[in-house]
C-alpha cells in the first residue's frame, strides 16, 4: 500500500486500499449503471449505493477502496454513534 493515498474522516468503514491496474478502470466504470437484481451480492449493492473511492497516484497507479460489508458489532455501533455526535457538535 502506498503512503500517498489521502485519508478522510468518515463514518463509513472502507477496506484497505487495493492497487488496481489502470486498464481495469474501464471495467469499474461500466458497472456503475448496472440494474439492481435479486441475485446481487451485498458488496455489489454497496458499490452501487456508495461507489468505491478511487485514487490515481504518481506513475499512473490506480488504488481503490470499497465499503466494507461486514456487520457491525454492538460496540462498533455505539462508537459510531459517539463519533457522529462529536462531528455534529463540531459543525
Amino acid at each position: 500500500m502506498s503512503n500517498n493515498i489521502p485519508t478522510f474522516q468518515s463514518l463509513i468503514k472502507y477496506s484497505t486500499p487495493q492497487l488496481v491496474s489502470v486498464s481495469n478502470k474501464k471495467v469499474l466504470d461500466q458497472n456503475k449503471n448496472k440494474p439492481i437484481t435479486e441475485e446481487m451480492r451485498t458488496e455489489e449493492l454497496l458499490s452501487l449505493i456508495i461507489p468505491p473511492k478511487e485514487y490515481v497516484l504518481e506513475h499512473g497507479q490506480l488504488w481503490i477502496q470499497t465499503v466494507m460489508s461486514t456487520p457491525a458489532t454492538k460496540s462498533q455501533v455505539i462508537a459510531l454513534e459517539q463519533d457522529l455526535e462529536k462531528l455534529l457538535k463540531q459543525k
